[in-house]
């Protein structure tokens, strides 16, 4: 037992004694009997529903159920049949779709089967093995006793077919069984009872009620209560109500539901549960048949409206009495009234109403707008009378109508703007006159209904028949009821006579002010139409109405084309309000032209053919061509056009040619370019080198007239052409040389040809040059210097014209890695260690296009010599331009330009230095090898090998890669050696005391020799290289002055007198430079003669030869 949380256990187990436990604990998995004690959900009609199907697939289908039994006063014996069939072998839980609370047994044939409840309370049993089973269990079902009936309910499963056979110990007077089927009642023999039975079509519940004798007299009536909300909306016309209904079932069985109406009552609408009836009046008394009988406590919502005409000339009086429902207890409900603003609605009489204010009304009746009286009644009928008197509107109109004419109808599409000057608008009036047919109205948010009313006399003359244009009245929405101004749309149609003058309708407002009438016209391709012709004698209606309003009055959107195939004519406008629109009407024939020109391109293989058709139509369109196609049926061909062309094939062939339609959507209209793409293979001959007569057919348009056909011919290098036929003239258009045999050629038809002629001419092989079998145009190699003296090199070949193989070499010491073709992993790789070359076998999807083959190797010991070697390809094979990138280290510098080889590099300051690198990056150079976006795809994953510690040098040259001699140094080493030379140069002239001139000159030659031998970027490094020297030299220069200087600025020297022209010898030699105040104690010093033994003498300052050392020295004495 499973406790429930309200105390109650969910299943209840029941044994004869106390004794039984042994046994019970032995049949615990199947029970004899299993009481459910139901619950208040599990109780509940919603509970009762079986689940619904799990999401997995079905395992079983129920073919047959059949219930038979015996009714003995509130309980029901009854033996259920199913018959089913296992879909999946095996074991298996089946759902029964019964909820009995009581089953007494449940076996197949004589073996007892095993039950499981669910948790929604239904029963599953276990059966083995697919096929069919049947099954029987004993039910005991409970009977439901009423008042004046009896209800059998219970849950089954859904068969296509079930059958019931109930026996009821009373004579039954009245059976019925829910969704509908006929019972069938047989007495019993003896008179002792009824037995009930019928076959019903699949349901998941059978619910039975049936009267016997024991309820003495003839069943009651059922009794019903109804709530009514009742809309009540007026105009001048009638009255309409829409009554909204919950109709409940208090007591017996409804089959039928009856309404009095009033004699002047129209139904419109009759609606219950969502479904559109149709309902019989009889005696004023509208009777609803249920197809299903209401029971006590179901419920029926009906919706229905009414509608009641006012008599013409008559007063507007409203008289009202409900909708009384029959065999109901209590009929209460609502009543709300809308107030228009053009009408004063009058409530004259009530009587069993109550009035309240229109906020106390339902939900959904308190929501229609407008409402202004609303009142509250308890019963029906009651009585209400209402008086109702106009008060009209007062507005002012524009019309713009857009009237587009086809070869037998016209269409009339206006748009009426209206603008409320007084009053509130509920419906305006529209003058359609005779012959125009009014197809739609609208916006649908705007108008609510369009009525049809009396027609409208139009005069036209003393002298001709009145015309009569029938009115329509459009009822407006709330929403365009509470607008300042809006737009109506009207769509007519019009049938148009015979051509010459015709009479046009236009759709005119009535009872308002006009202001204004714009007519736009447009026409089918094959109509024209020519207005203002003058109106037949004694016909005012439409003289002088209309002008034709200039071009440059006329608004864009009046002339924008209309949608199809029309094309605008004219504005006219006029100040009145016309109701027609006279002119002259002109049909033409359709006429079509068109122009070919075939662009053919002749190879040694085939014929290459593009034939462009220009279609030019007028007075019509094209939807559909037929073509003649001189092909043959393994022969493909293409046709496209800015329309989008569907293509058909026609039974009838004629001759070699093939007819095909062309459809067109859309249509064409003015002119069309198509554009035919076929391939003509070419004989045999062409390829030998004889001349061969060649014919290029073209596609053939069999409506219309051709009005030219042109043929351009260009044929490929080493194929001449020539053109004997007299029907064709070269043009004038020729380009190319004109001694050469792969120009372009033009030729024009001169003269009509017999159909599928064809343009004949000869071609002819002429002689050919050998060319290389392996030709490249682009290659590109990268090699990537590591520190530990190893190389990897990648290449690529952008080959054009190849075999089905491709043979290379790799360098002396060279490991092979990988090769891809087109990006992908070459499989077919064959090594000739005797010949030390590789074939490289092309799949056969790229033996006939340019192919892209990346090869991959490494090598070791490569600074043995610095140099790097690329493979060799066969010697027969021709390169044409190559690109070498070289990535080294970052503390290393690639010294020079290789021989053989073009600097491709620029120079770029790097943080402190100014370095090379490529001038185009290695991403734009796997572009420019590759030739395509796809081919550059395959390899972004070498882009990712680039590093930050290394940098490149990219290399060019015509023809095939050669070996690239580098020449790499130390970075480090560079600066000192080249600032090293310059630091020891510059402290050896300075301490040689050269002169500046000397040094200059030195300097000069040393630039001038270096520019003549060596490479710029030579020179470059090494300037850059030395300026860490030639910073040093100055500073030391430097240096040295301002050590110099104080020494020299503190020793003045005194200069000596010249000696007598008599003093010669040792004594004038011997006097040095030694000044006053030298610390030479062996210095000769000039000395005054006395002036005892002298006569007089000054003593003369003058100055060394050396300024250095130079000083001034002050007068003595």
């Amino acid at each position: 037992m499973t406790p429930r949380p309200g105390g109650l256990p969910r299943e209840v187990i029941i044994l004869n004694k106390g004794s039984d436990i042994g046994e019970f604990w032995k049949k615990l998995k199947q029970p004899d009997l299993i009481l459910i004690k139901p619950d208040t959900a599990s109780s509940s009609p919603a509970a009762a529903i079986p689940a619904a199907t799990s999401s997995r697939p079905r395992d079983h289908v129920v073919n047959a159920v059949k219930i038979r039994g015996r009714v003995d006063d509130d309980l029901a014996d009854l033996e259920l049949e199913i018959d089913l069939s296992l879909l999946a072998p095996g074991e298996a839980w089946v759902p029964l779709g019964i909820d009995s609370p009581i089953i007494g047994f449940a076996r197949e044939g004589e073996k007892e089967l095993e039950l499981r409840s669910t948790e929604r309370g239904q029963w599953e049993v276990r059966l083995e093995g697919a096929g069919q089973h049947r099954l029987r269990f004993e039910l005991k079902v409970p009977i439901n006793v009423s008042l004046d009936r009896k209800h059998l309910t219970m849950a089954i499963p859904e068969a296509p077919s079930t059958y019931f056979e109930l026996d009821v110990p009373r004579p039954v007077q009245e059976v019925d069984v829910a969704s509908g089927g006929p019972v069938g009642k047989t007495v019993l023999a003896g008179g002792k009872g009824t037995r009930l039975s019928a076959h019903l079509w699949p349901r998941s519940r059978l619910i039975l009620d049936w009267t016997d004798e024991a309820k003495s007299g003839s069943p009651p009536p059922p009794l019903l209560a109804a709530q009514v909300e009742i809309a009540i909306d007026a105009d001048l016309e009638a009255v309409t109500t829409r009554s909204s209904w919950v109709i409940r079932c208090v007591r017996g069985i409804a089959r039928r539901l009856e309404i009095r109406l009033d004699e002047l009552d129209v139904v419109q609408t009759l609606k219950l549960d969502d479904l559109f009836l149709v309902a019989a009046i009889e005696r004023n008394v509208l009777t609803i048949p249920l197809g299903e009988a209401m029971r006590p406590g179901e419920t029926r919502h009906l919706v229905m409206e009414t509608r009641r005409t006012f008599p013409p000339n008559a007063p507007k009086t409203y008289a009202f009495s409900g909708f009384p429902l029959s065999n109901a207890a209590e009929q209460s409900g609502a009543i709300g009234i809308t107030q228009s603003a053009n009408l004063w609605i009058n409530v004259t009489t009530t009587q069993g109403l109550h009035r309240i204010d229109p906020r106390e009304l339902p939900t959904e009746l308190r929501a229609r707008p407008g409402i202004g009286t609303a009142y509250q009644f308890f019963d029906q009928p009651y009585k209400l009378g209402l008086g109702i008197q106009s008060s009209p509107p007062l507005y002012r109109s524009e019309t713009s109508t857009r009237m587009v004419l086809d070869a037998q109808t016209a269409q009339v599409d206006t748009t009426v703007q209206v603008e409320r000057v007084r009053g509130r608008l509920f419906e305006i009036e529209i003058v359609v006159p005779a012959g125009l047919q009014m197809i739609s109205v609208g916006p649908a948010d705007l108008v609510e209904s369009a009525i049809p009313i009396v027609a409208q006399t139009l005069a036209t003359g003393s002298d001709r028949p009145q015309e009569t244009a029938q009115v329509l009245k459009i009822h407006l929405t709330p929403q365009g009821r509470d607008r300042k101004s809006f737009f109506l749309r009207l769509r007519g149609q019009q049938q148009i006579g015979p051509e010459g003058a015709v009479k046009l309708g236009l759709f005119a407002t009535r009872d308002g002010v006009s202001t204004a009438s714009t007519v736009s016209l447009f026409a089918d391709r094959e109509v024209t139409f020519q207005p203002g012709d003058e109106p037949a004698q004694g016909d005012e209606s439409s003289a002088g109405v209309f002008r034709l309003q200039p071009p440059g009055e006329s608004s864009a959107a009046s002339l924008a084309s209309a949608p199809g195939e029309r094309s605008p004519i004219a504005v006219l406008k006029s100040n009145q309000n016309p109701t027609c629109l006279r002119g002259r009407l002109t049909r033409h024939s359709r006429s079509i032209t068109h122009d070919t020109k075939i662009s053919a391109q002749l190879t040694r293989r085939s014929i290459d053919v593009r034939q462009d058709t220009e279609l030019r139509v007028r007075y019509g369109s094209i939807r559909s061509l037929t073509v003649r196609v001189p092909l043959s049926r393994s022969q493909v061909w293409q046709v496209q056009g800015k329309e989008t062309i569907k293509r058909e094939e026609l039974d009838q062939e004629t001759g070699d040619s093939r007819r095909y339609r062309l459809v067109f959507d859309p249509p064409i209209l003015e002119r069309s370019l198509l554009t035919f793409r076929f391939q003509i293979p070419v004989g045999v001959a062409v390829a030998n080198g004889d001349p061969v007569k060649t014919t290029i057919p073209w596609i053939g348009v069999e409506e219309g007239a051709s009005a030219s056909t042109t043929v351009e011919l260009a044929a490929a290098p080493g194929i001449k052409t020539a053109v004997d036929d007299t029907a064709w003239i070269s043009s004038a258009l020729d380009d190319g040389d004109q001694s050469g045999s792969n120009r372009r050629r033009y030729y024009r038809l001169s003269k009509p040809v017999t159909e599928n002629a064809g343009f004949t001419f000869s071609a002819r092989l002429m002689d050919q040059v050998a060319l290389p079998p392996v030709v490249v145009p682009r290659s590109l190699l990268r090699t990537v210097l590591g520190v530990d003296n190893e190389s990897r090199t990648h290449a690529w070949y952008w080959i054009e014209s190849h075999p089905a193989s491709v043979s290379f070499s790799l360098p002396d010491r060279a490991q092979w890695i990988r090769a891809r073709i087109d990006g992908r992993a070459a499989d077919q790789v064959e090594h000739e260690p005797s010949g030390g070359f590789y074939r490289l076998s092309l799949p056969p999807e790229s033996q006939s296009k340019p192919v892209l083959i990346e090869l991959e190797y490494q090598l070791s010991g490569l600074w043995d010599g610095q140099v790097c070697a690329a493979p060799e390809l066969p010697a027969e094979a021709v390169v044409l331009q190559t690109f070498w990138e070289v990535q080294i280290p970052w503390s290393q510098a690639l010294i020079g330009v290789p021989r053989g080889w073009a600097d491709e590099n620029d120079w770029h300051w790097d943080f402190y230095v100014w370095k090379r690198r490529p001038w185009k990056p290695f991403s734009k150079l796997v572009g420019w090898v590759a030739g395509s976006p796809a081919q550059t795809a395959s390899l972004d994953d070498l882009l990712g090998e680039e590093q930050d510690s290394s940098h490149s040098y990219l290399f060019g040259r015509s023809g095939k890669p050669v070996a690239l001699n580098l020449w790499v140094a130390n970075r480090a080493g560079i600066i000192a050696v080249c600032s090293g030379s310059v630091l020891l140069l510059g402290f050896l002239l300075m301490f040689s005391r050269a002169r500046f001139r000397a040094i200059s000159i030195m300097a000069a030659g040393l630039c001038l020799l270096g520019s003549a031998l060596a490479h710029p970027s030579v020179l470059l490094l090494v300037i850059q290289s030395a300026l860490s020297g030639v910073i040093l030299t100055l500073l030391g220069l430097l240096i040295q002055r301002l050590i110099e200087r104080p020494r020299l600025s503190g020793a003045p020297a005194i200069a000596m007198p010249s000696p007598s022209p008599g003093q010669t010898g040792a004594g004038a030699s011997q006097i040095g430079p030694d000044g006053v105040g030298s610390d030479n104690s062996t210095a000769i010093r000039a000395r005054a003669s006395s002036t005892t033994d002298h006569s007089a003498q000054p003593l003369t300052l003058t100055p060394e030869q050396d300024s250095a050392r130079s000083s001034r020295v002050g007068q003595s004495g």
